[in-house]
């Protein structure tokens, strides 16, 4: 197996780890078992106040620090997650959304990333491009990699304005569903090692929004997710 599918795997792999310890509950479809509780426990001290997670700023992507419950209670992830999802981007010549977020930006400017790795197909970044008093763009690339190992590099690659009920539709979108809205990762949502990481970053007037959902079948995420695809005019065969 090729050296960047071992790290995809462990990446998954520390997250169902790192969830168990935590007490989050990676039961979904692809373990649904869970350990039943004791009949009786013998009493226990109380446990100290807990502190607030710590965040540690990567190059791309907030990453939870000492422990932190990553998405649970904050807005970052593992660094396992951060470097896979960062691969991709690099491979994909995307900037860092997290460094732009600390550049002041003009009135009606925001810019939305969805990118989507899945295992055995070809990784997807699609980006909206708000522009004060201009059309909105779309960026899409395609690259020649697997979302689950190598990225490979570009293979496709989109550019064009949106039209006015394109946008309008994105927007709508956006807000009807609440996505950025939603915490970093939905912790009793499960994992899984084959499907898909689905993430969307937003900069926007209110800052940095990051989501992340494994192999959304309905919701917020794949509502988005799906209109975005659908912008480009790709076809992408599989969609998990």
């Amino acid at each position: 197996m090729e050296a960047a599918g071992f790290r995809r795997i462990a990446a998954s792999l520390a997250l169902g780890a790192g969830l168990l310890i935590l007490g989050c509950s990676p039961a979904g479809r692809h373990d649904t078992a869970r350990a039943a509780e004791p009949a009786s426990a013998p009493a226990a001290k109380a446990a100290p106040e807990a502190k607030a997670p710590a965040v540690v700023a990567s190059g791309y992507f907030p990453i939870a620090g000492d422990g932190g419950r990553a998405g649970c209670d904050s807005h970052a992830i593992r660094d396992s997650e951060d470097e896979w999802y960062s691969e991709d981007l690099k491979a994909a010549q995307e900037n860092s959304l997290l460094e732009a977020s600390r550049t002041r930006r003009p009135a009606g400017a925001a810019t939305y990333r969805f990118t989507w790795l899945r295992s055995f197909h070809h990784p997807v970044v699609i980006r909206v491009e708000e522009r004060s008093g201009r059309p909105a763009a779309l960026i899409a690339k395609e690259l020649t990699g697997k979302g689950g190992y190598d990225p490979g590099g570009i293979g496709r690659h989109l550019e064009r304005q949106l039209t006015q009920e394109e946008a309008g539709r994105f927007g709508s979108t956006l807000a009807r569903t609440g996505l950025l809205t939603l915490p970093t990762k939905d912790c009793d949502a499960g994992f899984g090692v084959d499907g898909a990481e689905w993430i969307v970053e937003a900069v926007d007037p209110s800052g940095y929004h990051l989501v992340v959902r494994w192999s959304p079948e309905r919701g917020p995420m794949r509502e988005v997710g799906t209109m975005m695809m659908g912008l480009t005019g790709w076809n992408y065969g599989d969609v998990y």
